[in-house]
């Protein structure tokens, strides 16, 4: 999903002017919601890892990033992208109001979203202060991010307390076979008041026949 250019050589030419034009809120401006996530990785030019975005070798990642199913179950392997993918859409979601509610981002335990806050969150922030960072608001913490005027909660499944009092829109489940699924039926209830409910649940299996993508173990068909 990384280009071969450096990031010095991005930062010339008609590559750098069209990142740039992602600083002015104008990308925006006609109808935020017709921005869809592909469209937006791709104009703003993104930086992940220190290098700009592209389907260069991940070309299996462009179906995915077009699909605008509001309900999405994908079984991976690893470093596969898609969790990438998972936080893209749910900033991308939050910044054009797509989910003015909210998203809640779970992983199974609070050491995996500490890690993942860490890890992924925060160095996406510091590397595109256009197309992202201009959009967090004060509240920066680990397992809360205001992005424009929606909320990022980032929770761990074991703790119900943090499953409570969040309204959201969008609910993403990572790593969901190894998360309790007993709380897979409490997170869905944030979004009760919801006018939007899209989730998406992924992992990389853990059992074999085991689908706890679905809340539930089962035999594949």
């Amino acid at each position: 999903m990384l280009g071969s250019g450096s990031i010095a050589d991005y930062k010339s030419g008609d590559l750098y002017r069209s990142f740039n034009a992602c600083y002015d809120r104008r990308f925006y401006a006609q109808d935020k919601r017709q921005v869809t996530l592909e469209k937006w990785v791709l104009g703003c030019k993104l930086v992940l890892d220190g290098k700009p975005f592209s389907f260069e070798r991940h070309e299996y990642l462009q179906e995915p990033y077009s699909e605008s199913h509001p309900h999405e179950v994908e079984m991976k392997a690893t470093q596969l992208g898609l969790t990438v993918k998972a936080a893209l859409r749910s900033i991308h979601g939050s910044i054009t109001g797509k989910y003015p509610r909210g998203v809640l981002y779970l992983f199974p335990t609070k050491t995996d979203v500490t890690d993942f806050s860490q890890g992924r969150i925060t160095p996406l922030i510091a590397d595109n202060e256009g197309s992202i960072a201009e959009w967090i608001e004060d509240t920066d913490r680990a397992n809360l991010k205001q992005i424009g005027a929606a909320f990022l909660y980032l929770r761990g499944m074991q703790s119900r307390v943090g499953l409570k009092s969040v309204p959201v829109d969008f609910i993403v489940f990572d790593e969901l076979d190894e998360a309790p699924q007993a709380s897979v039926k409490m997170a869905m209830e944030r979004m009760a008041h919801s006018e939007v409910k899209e989730w998406l649940k992924l992992s990389n299996p853990t059992l074999p026949d085991y689908w706890g993508f679905f809340g539930s173990s089962a035999v594949a068909p």
